[in-house]
This record gives structure tokens, C-alpha cells and sequence, in this order.
């Protein structure tokens, strides 16, 4: 069941949803005229970077389709909410680790 609008009609997801893959498409033409420097600031090849970015295309597209459903299940703003804790507990975690040497 969709929303409802501000003139009770029913609220139309696409824009949302088109807007929200131009973002997460615009990722890889944002970095692809940077890709050598990038690169090179992290001491790897091109094609590890690229492949990189590739996968998490790959996992951001796989995670919608898995997710989808489940958000519909338990509402946005919950599902927000629980993102939104996972991702701050990555950062600390990650945080805790031994850094990296370079």
C-alpha cells in the first residue's frame, strides 16, 4: 500500500527509486577519471580499484533486491534505524582494528 500524498492521492515511489540508482550509478563515472590517482594513493593497480568499485555495485544492487522485501515487512524508518546502527557499529569496529601500514 502506498502513502498517501499531500492531496490524497496516492504518493508515486518511481522518482525516489530513479533517483536513488543516479546516485549510486553516479559512483563509478565520478571515480572512473580519478581511477589511476586513486590508485595510486592506495599502492595498487587500476584494474584492483575498479574491481573494487565494481563489487560494491555488485553488493549495493544484490542487497536490494535481497532487502527488499524485509523493509517492506518491518517499515522504512525501522529498517533505516537498523542500517543505520549496522553501519556505525562497522565503523567502530573497524575503528578497533590494527590499522593498516603505508
Amino acid at each position: 500500500m502506498l502513502p498517501r500524498g499531500t492531496h490524497g492521492r496516492k504518493a508515486n515511489p518511481l522518482p525516489v527509486l530513479i533517483v536513488g540508482v543516479a546516485v549510486i550509478g553516479s559512483n563509478s563515472l565520478v571515480l572512473s577519471p580519478i581511477l589511476a590517482d586513486v590508485a595510486a594513493s592506495l599502492h595498487t593497480s587500476v584494474t584492483t580499484v575498479a574491481r573494487a568499485i565494481a563489487a560494491y555495485g555488485g553488493a549495493t544492487a544484490l542487497s536490494a533486491l535481497l532487502l527488499g522485501a524485509s523493509v517492506d515487512r518491518i517499515g522504512p524508518q525501522r529498517a533505516l534505524i537498523v542500517g543505520l546502527l549496522a553501519v556505525t557499529l562497522g565503523v567502530i569496529w573497524r575503528g578497533m582494528l590494527t590499522p593498516v601500514p603505508g
